[in-house]
Parts: structure tokens; C-alpha cells; sequence
């Protein structure tokens, strides 16, 4: 009776023992699973916000052809190319850093101009928010000038040319344009644009009154 009576001490001592191990084991793994949890969500947050601010530097954006010419847009900078039959695409310009993100670009590789016009017969523009910059480019690209820097007032939605015109359209019914021959850019207020064209030098604008509006030169 003794000898079961410390039999059944020891086994009730041991397992008593290697029980409550377990149980901080399973304690603390439960408490670090949810420190880990915790950890991850906050961490998640984090890169979520850095993220959402955050644009790849090398991510093309935008690409536009005219010609034998290419624009392709990157989130801080823009680069030409050029195709030669000789060569193959070769690379012609690479624009300085732009502080904003490029939302918009368009190019013109032949401009029609007279001979008593010094306009570069390549022409680049980008835009950003409200903003539009527009670069002259050399035949080889190693003369390059920035035309100039205008305001649409409200961001641009589509920007492109139409012949010598850089046209800069917003949906709200502001239309921007510049001229190669006056070197102006002008601001025109019209009703709320649902869908435009251009046929020829005439561009086209569909607006919300059912009215069909058009400009030329």
C-alpha cells in the first residue's frame, strides 16, 4: 500500500510537473502569436501609407509616337527616341529631373513651320496637375530649350497636338492652347466636355447642352 501510496506520488508529482511547462509553453507562444499579429498589422499600415505616396521611379508611364519619333514617360523624367533606318531605335533626349509626377505627355515630331520660324521641329510637352511644360528638341537632341510653363488653372485631362497647337483639355470646359507662330497660350472657358476629336486643324468638342463646338486655327 506505501510502495503504490509513493508510486502514485511520484507519477501525480511528474505529470503535475510537466503539465504547468506546458501550459506557460502554450502561454507564451499564444502571447507572441499575438505580438507578432499585433506587430504585422502595425507594419502593414505603415508600407501601406509609404506606398500609396510612394511611385516607382522606372515604372513607364506613358508612351506617344509620331513619326519616327518616341516619348516615354517615367514618374520624374521623360526620354526620345529616335528610329533610324541604319541604326534602329537610338536614344536622343533625356529630360531634366521634374520635381512633380508626369501625368500627361505628347509630342510633335514634325512641326510644320516657315522658314522665318526658329521652332524646333521637335516638340515635347508634359503635364502635372495644372501645370504643362513644354521643351523644344534638337534634330539630334543635343540642343534642347524649355519653350515655356503654363497653367490650365484646373488639371489637365488630355494633352496633345494638333498640328503647331499644343492643346491642354480639362472636362470641366477649360481648354488651353499654344500657337507655334504667336508663342501664346491662351484660355478658353466653355460647358462641361463629354467628348472631343480633331479633323485636320480643327478641333472638336462635344459638350453637355447638345451643341457640338469646334475651333481652327
Amino acid at each position: 500500500h506505501s510502495r503504490t501510496s509513493s508510486w502514485d506520488l511520484r507519477v501525480s508529482r511528474n505529470t503535475s510537473h510537466s503539465r504547468n511547462p506546458s501550459l506557460d509553453m502554450r502561454h507564451s507562444r499564444n502571447s507572441s502569436a499575438d505580438l507578432n499579429k499585433f506587430v504585422k498589422n502595425d507594419l502593414g499600415l505603415v508600407f501601406t501609407q509609404l506606398q500609396q505616396n510612394w511611385v516607382d521611379p522606372l515604372r513607364v508611364q506613358m508612351i506617344k509616337a509620331h513619326h519616327n519619333w518616341l516619348a516615354v514617360a517615367y514618374s520624374h523624367f521623360f526620354i526620345c527616341y529616335r528610329m533610324k533606318d541604319s541604326s534602329g531605335w537610338k536614344l536622343n533626349f533625356t529630360s531634366p529631373f521634374v520635381d512633380q509626377v508626369i501625368e500627361r505627355i505628347a509630342i510633335n515630331a514634325k512641326m510644320n513651320l516657315t522658314s522665318s520660324n526658329d521652332t524646333p521641329l521637335r516638340m515635347v510637352a508634359i503635364s502635372y496637375g495644372s501645370e504643362i511644360k513644354l521643351w523644344g528638341i534638337g534634330e539630334d537632341g543635343g540642343k534642347s530649350d524649355v519653350i515655356g510653363t503654363f497653367n490650365l488653372q484646373v488639371r489637365v485631362e488630355f494633352l496633345f497636338f494638333i498640328g503647331n497647337q499644343l492643346v491642354a483639355l480639362s472636362s470641366s470646359g477649360k481648354i488651353g492652347v499654344w500657337h507655334s507662330n504667336t508663342r501664346h497660350f491662351q484660355i478658353q472657358d466653355l460647358l462641361p466636355i463629354l467628348s472631343f476629336d480633331h479633323a485636320g486643324s480643327f478641333l472638336l468638342l462635344g459638350c453637355n447642352n447638345g451643341s457640338i463646338y469646334y475651333i481652327g486655327k
